[in-house]
């Protein structure tokens, strides 16, 4: 009974020795354990205890805790949200509605409708009754709009607000000066400014006396520019006068050659000179003094030589003047189509007042204050005819004609103008189409005639008493007779 006692205590010993060594606490070594006197009966053997091998001794490990790693942490941008592509807005503002308000309204009412390409223009209307900085003309997508239409918002919206720029003050000692010569049934002006001197046109062949003289009186005795507006004889034929007695530094026309004596003279005399022809093109711009000169047609070439005419518009501080030639309606349309401005003070009506010229829709772009007529007394193209006397009559156009007033000057101060005749200074110009001179056309008188050049001469006249016998011829005749015959007046005697 006690050996079965001790047997139970020593297995319990190892179960507890076990269990120490498995635990969670730290091991320990255990040391073995002597043997205790044996209380057993004698001649029993009891077990030797087995005897565990040591276990090193350690210590608890020291564990150093890191803070958990971190990293910055990433935001990631929201997408900017995309507008549907069939997003569209709608035009604030009718096309109408934009006309005559200030550009800075128009303007911020498209962009507060969301459109990002609005483009305001600065530019100088033809018409000068629209206020400055006032819309007068506006397209979308270059198109015409109703208010409420819609758009993408990216849409071009592009609007033109008028602009005058300030005039340049001229010089105190600046002067300005044109000398509508008559030359009858033809054309022929003397523009000075400043010291320099330009000549358009010079009438017929028969008038290059007159052009020469003229010139020399005035001593004029260098010309910066010749023009030649087109190669009728009517324009180009005196001017070889001008070419006999003065210098000249630019010769233009829109032609270098025609088959007619008359020009082929004025080519002549420039070669005398070492001058050749230019043709300026559209746009041409050059001064004269202080005066600005733009050349705005032809614009296109044509078969008719009156649509060949070179047009120019001269500013001179706030004033302008528009010189035509013998330009028709389908030139004048395409110097209007094209853009140009031709806005002017004083208007050189087109082909000595011809029905074919000075357009309603010419007239009412130019909107002339005054207008001059370079026309013959009685001739047999009934010019100016009353179908353009009455529309400058419409646009209350103060009118100056050679054939009624002879010579007429005009000059300007760059802020007004003003006009002396050489004779009728009040005379009725909007009346009698087609009529004028010194004698009523069905009054018979005598004449001196050069039967050589065609032109008829008062019987005092200088110059028709220097005829040679050869040509001279003495008539008692009506004009009108004479007009019929293919004769025309003396530009110097004015019979």
């Amino acid at each position: 009974m006690k050996n079965t006692i001790r047997l139970l205590a020593v297995l319990l010993a190892l179960c507890l020795l076990l269990a120490g060594c498995v635990g969670s606490e730290p091991a320990v070594t255990t040391q073995p354990q002597s043997s205790a006197p044996s209380s057993a009966p004698s001649g029993t053997t009891l077990p030797e205890p087995t005897q565990s091998e040591p276990v090193p001794e350690t210590t608890q490990p020291t564990v150093t805790t890191q803070p958990p790693e971190t990293t910055q942490p990433v935001t990631v941008a929201p997408s900017r949200p995309t507008e549907p592509q069939n997003t569209t807005i709608k035009a604030p503002l009718s096309q109408e509605e934009c006309m005559g308000q200030a550009y800075r309204t128009v303007v911020r009412a498209f962009l507060d409708a969301g459109f990002s390409g609005v483009h305001a223009e600065q530019r100088t209307p033809d018409r000068h009754d629209i206020p400055g900085g006032t819309v007068y003309g506006i397209t979308i997508n270059g198109m015409p709009f109703a208010a409420g239409d819609e758009f993408q918002p990216d849409a071009e919206v592009v609007l033109q607000y008028a602009y005058y720029p300030e005039p340049e003050e001229q010089p105190d000692d600046s002067s300005f000066r044109i000398d509508f010569i008559d030359v009858g049934q033809a054309d022929a002006a003397l523009i000075r400014c400043d010291g320099e001197s330009m000549l358009i046109d010079g009438g017929n062949v028969g008038d290059s006396n007159v052009i020469y003289t003229y010139l020399q009186k005035q001593g004029v005795t260098h010309l910066d520019y010749i023009v030649c507006t087109h190669a009728h004889e009517d324009h180009v034929g005196g001017l070889s006068g001008a070419l006999n007695y003065a210098t000249v530094t630019t010769a233009f026309s829109p032609v270098t050659s025609y088959s007619s004596k008359a020009f082929s003279n004025f080519k002549n005399n420039l070669g005398k000179q070492n001058v050749d022809i230019t043709i300026p093109k559209p746009g041409t711009e050059f001064d004269l003094g202080s005066a600005d000169c733009q050349v705005i047609g032809p614009i296109y070439e044509s078969d008719d030589p009156n649509n060949t005419s070179i047009v120019i518009r001269i500013e001179y501080g706030q004033t302008s003047f528009l010189f035509t030639g013998d330009a028709e309606t389908a030139e004048e349309n395409d110097i209007l189509d094209a853009g140009y401005d031709i806005g002017c003070t004083v208007l050189k009506v087109g082909h000595h007042g011809s029905d074919t010229s000075t357009s309603y829709r010419w007239l009412r772009q130019a909107s002339p204050e005054y207008a001059v007529i370079s026309v013959g007394t009685g001739n047999s193209y009934g010019h100016p005819t009353e179908t353009v006397l009455s529309r400058l009559r419409d646009a209350d156009v103060k009118v100056y004609r050679t054939d009624l007033q002879g010579d007429i000057i005009c000059t300007s101060d760059g802020k007004t103008v003003t006009f002396t005749t050489n004779r009728n200074q009040n005379a009725d110009t909007l009346e009698g189409a087609g009529a004028g001179g010194n004698h009523g056309s069905s009054e018979a008188h005598d004449y001196v005639l050069n039967t050589k050049t065609m032109k008829f001469h008062d019987t005092t006249c200088s110059y028709g008493q220097k005829i040679s016998d050869q040509n001279r011829k003495e008539v008692t005749c009506t004009r009108d007779e004479l007009i019929d015959e293919g004769y025309s007046p003396c530009g110097v005697c004015k019979p």
